[in-house]
């Protein structure tokens, strides 16, 4: 039962729901630190960050005044979804019931969860998993239901959905409806967005949509098909006319790392609408894994540098690189951390990329995933390195990750998951060479000084 510090927050936060329309309807830099501000008498966990992001809002920084343009751009609903669903449901309300059930249950409880409802999708694009199972692998709209319902009640309210494709999945729109006062994060394709869809996400509010894209045209339709860049351009489009908060997925290889340091391409990219962006460095994983796809360390570090450039800049209301930008979230999300990612099989993965399972949610609890020695774990090993340029365990620790995968006997998921031990050597090499780069950002350009690694956050 929540206690009654959390029950009182969250009818103060609901009262105050007509200034709060009023703060959000009328968007600039001054009523984003009113919200942000508001926000943080309320915060816990989030105080500080709130304060900050108040603080950077009266400094009128870029960074801030990207996410009031893309405000601006959204319909009323989604504007205001945007802000109460993910802001005081999940990241304030949901903080203190996460925090209650953490110790509750003397665990950690994650920040978001990683889905993917189904494997299923009309697409065959290069090196892709999913692509193995046609539609073998999914779940039945109350196991999905079931698992939402369960992290709901933990305090989770921000929920991202993968694949295959999300919007193949019959159920999806209703599950939208259901949780509507979550919010929602979809990566998909982008190439079932019609306009009927459009037009109910616009009106549901609580859905931003992150289309995959490797660069230009050419690069894009080598990779999920030809046709398919048109097709994004159009989602963009629509996205665009009917107000709903639009991103972009990108995959970082070694074949299109000359686009992606490319100016053109990032004001075409902007001009599309993209208002946020994920970038994600290729793993060698999978049934047609290579080591010939694998950035440079050199061109991570390039990599590196340009996005950062981007961040800092508020071309974007926001852009990360999940292999460079550790610093944020103290090293790696995964592994219960900050999120996890539950496939299509069932089984329960410290991260996509880490296509490993212990536990299958059709036979455990949420909860019982959580407190398991697996996860547990993970945890306890987070951040893997001090120097938080080396935070992933596949890539820059190699070593941990493998230890950790053999001694809680987790099993591959796919065929091919076992890359990581077929290319133990060249990682070993990878994460040697990459060091000095890190070093380099962390030590000599001053990244060490301004982040601090915390360790032993789980013990």
């Amino acid at each position: 039962m929540e206690n009654l510090s959390v029950k009182l927050n969250h009818f103060i936060v609901s009262s105050m729901s007509p200034v709060l329309s009023a703060l959000i309807n009328h968007t600039d830099e001054n009523n984003f630190e009113k919200i942000f501000s508001l926000g943080a008498k309320f915060a816990k966990e989030s105080k500080e960050d709130l304060l900050k992001l108040a603080q950077l809002c009266r400094d009128k920084d870029p960074m801030l005044t990207g996410w009031v343009r893309a405000m601006r751009g959204l319909n009323s609903t989604a504007r205001e979804k945007l802000v109460k669903n993910l802001l005081f449901n999940h990241l304030i309300y949901g903080g203190h019931i996460r925090e209650q059930k953490g110790q509750e249950y003397s665990t950690h409880i994650p920040f978001l969860v990683l889905i993917s409802p189904t494997y299923a999708c009309n697409l065959r694009c290069r090196g892709c998993y999913s692509a193995l199972y046609g539609d073998r692998y999914h779940f039945e709209e109350n196991e999905m239901m079931n698992i939402l319902q369960q992290f709901y009640d933990l305090g989770v309210r921000f929920f991202t959905f993968t694949g295959g494709e999300p919007f193949v999945y019959p159920s999806i729109m209703r599950i939208f409806e259901k949780f509507n006062d979550c919010y929602f994060m979809i990566y998909t394709n982008g190439t079932l967005l019609t306009e009927s869809r459009v037009a109910r996400l616009a009106k549901l509010g609580n859905v931003a949509i992150t289309i995959s894209i490797e660069g230009w045209e050419e690069m894009t339709d080598w990779r999920r098909g030809e046709g398919v860049f048109k097709k994004i351009v159009t989602a963009y489009q629509r996205l665009r006319q009917a107000g709903i908060l639009c991103g972009a997925s990108m995959m970082a290889t070694r074949k299109n790392h000359d686009q992606l340091m490319n100016d053109d391409y990032w004001r075409f990219i902007r001009e599309l609408g993209v208002e946020y962006v994920w970038v994600f460095q290729y793993m060698p994983i999978g049934r047609d894994a290579t080591f010939d796809l694998v950035p440079t360390p050199e061109q991570r570090f390039q990599r590196f540098h340009k996005i950062e450039q981007l961040r800092l800049s508020g071309t974007f209301a926001f852009i990360a690189d999940f292999w460079n930008h550790g610093f944020l979230v103290n090293g790696c999300m995964s592994g219960g951390a900050n999120y996890l990612h539950i496939n299509a099989k069932g089984g329960v993965e410290p991260c996509v990329f880490q296509q490993y399972a212990v536990d299958n949610i059709r036979d455990k609890s949420v909860i019982e995933v959580l407190k398991s020695p697996f996860f547990e774990g993970f945890k306890q090993e987070i951040p893997f390195n001090k120097n938080l340029m080396q935070p992933c365990p596949i890539i820059d620790n190699p070593g941990k990750f493998r230890e950790h995968i053999l001694k809680y006997g987790a099993t591959p998921q796919h065929e091919g998951s076992d890359s990581y031990f077929k290319f133990s050597r060249e990682l070993d090499n990878l994460a040697e060479e990459w060091k000095k780069y890190a070093i380099e950002i962390w030590d000599n350009e001053g990244y060490g000084e301004k982040y601090k690694a915390e360790m032993n956050q789980y013990h």
